[in-house]
């Protein structure tokens, strides 16, 4: 267990200040959360400590997905990308991870957050 949530992001992330680049490394990592809104918390938390300018914008190819097994004809263009160094657990599943931990974040009057 760790006490913050500080603590939790270096135990999955040590130095990823100077590993961010090693895209191995970080493949075998994540953190597992509850709720959505835990992991926006987690990802912008660790966003911030790769260094450089983080706000840079990257385009992406969308790719035509067109369903064969519908009744009627459509095309999907959507490609949706989400920076993950957190996750909620119902996303992790199938995941091959090498380093985990879990967030058990508690509403506010029990507790600020519990991490294990």
């Amino acid at each position: 267990m760790t006490s913050s949530q500080d603590d939790l992001i270096e135990k999955v992330f040590t130095n990823i200040s100077q590993k961010f680049e090693n895209h191995q490394w970080l493949s075998e990592r994540a953190i597992l959360a509850a709720t959505n809104s835990d992991v926006n918390d987690m990802n912008f938390t660790i966003q911030k400590r790769i260094p450089g300018d983080n706000s840079e914008h990257v385009l992406l190819p969308r790719i035509p997905m067109i369903p064969t097994d519908m009744p009627f004809d459509f095309k999907r263009l959507q490609f949706p990308v989400r920076l993950a160094f957190a996750m909620t657990i119902n996303k992790a599943q199938g995941q091959s991870l090498q380093v985990t931990w879990t967030a058990a974040l508690i509403p506010q009057p029990a507790r600020d957050s519990i991490f294990m």
